[in-house]
């Protein structure tokens, strides 16, 4: 799903094809130089599209030939990263711009190398219209790439499989140190001991929140272990039933909520999000 940039939707915050009327759809399947090539997140390709109509350049979905372009403007709010550096590969171009919607350019800089990045607010669509035109003129200031966090994950294994995938985003496009007891125990090691040592080493526990894991020993050990050492402790709900009563004080992100106010967010895209809200707090 794509979100509305021009404002007339009917299906607010959706995109309903409404900005047609006003002449920016355009793609670059057929051409081969071009001025200014935009390309964005899936949900934000009506901004790529906009912006290249206002550019005189072309919106790029997908690479599947060899473009040349004086400018390469890429507009992420840290979804569809791998998707975005695939078509990267087949595309040349002098100048490269990175704008981060959202999220703090020391965090996605990491997954767009020899790009210049420009961070800019999330809000409404003449909100994020007029900072997109802003940051395309805008002189980068240099950015400080963060140091890849270490996370322990604190979950139940009945989850493992809505969480795997977001995981491997985390690892793969944001350099995050992620300790999951699934894949990062060796074989033949005595887990407690890994585990222990895990929490003393992190900078930080996220617990995800869900009828199993509020009911597991283990990880109200894991939590309690974490607080009592200090640790930043984030809590991501994952089915709206809140966490257990030991962490009732901590402010939970919680995906059903999350995708109530971001509709355009798929199941594993809103579990990304608040992923990448705790990484930047």
């Amino acid at each position: 799903m794509k979100r509305c940039i021009c404002g007339k939707s009917a299906t607010l915050p959706l995109c309903d094809g409404a900005h047609s009327a006003e002449g920016w759809v355009c793609n670059a399947e057929n051409e081969r130089q071009i001025p200014a090539a935009v390309m964005a997140t899936g949900s934000l390709q009506n901004l790529a599209d906009r912006l290249a109509h206002q550019l005189g350049g072309a919106s790029i979905r997908g690479s599947a030939q060899r473009i040349d372009c004086a400018r390469l403007i890429v507009i992420s709010d840290g979804q569809d990263v791998t998707a975005l550096q695939r078509s990267l590969t087949e595309i040349s171009a002098t100048k490269r711009t990175l704008i981060a919607v959202g999220i703090q350019a020391g965090l996605i800089g990491r997954a767009f190398e020899g790009f210049d990045v420009v961070a800019i607010e999330d809000g409404s669509a003449a909100q994020l219209w007029r900072s997109v035109l802003g940051a395309v003129d805008q002189v980068p200031e240099p950015i400080e790439i963060q140091s890849p966090p270490r996370v322990f994950l604190s979950h139940s294994v009945a989850d493992e499989c809505r969480l795997f995938g977001v995981v491997e985003s985390l690892r793969r496009d944001f350099g995050v140190d992620v300790f999951v007891c699934a894949d990062s125990i060796r074989s033949g090691s005595r887990w407690q001991e890994e585990i222990r040592n895990e929490l003393q080493g992190c900078d930080a526990l996220i617990f995800i929140s869900s009828t199993q894991a509020n009911a597991s020993v283990f990880c109200a050990f894991e939590t309690g272990y974490a607080a009592a050492l200090g640790k930043p402790l984030h809590i991501i709900g994952l089915d709206g039933n809140g966490p257990p009563a030991h962490l009732s004080d901590v402010q939970a992100i919680d995906v059903p909520r999350l995708k109530v106010r971001k509709p355009w967010l798929a199941g594993d895209e809103a579990l990304l999000e608040a992923f990448l809200t705790i990484l930047q707090r």
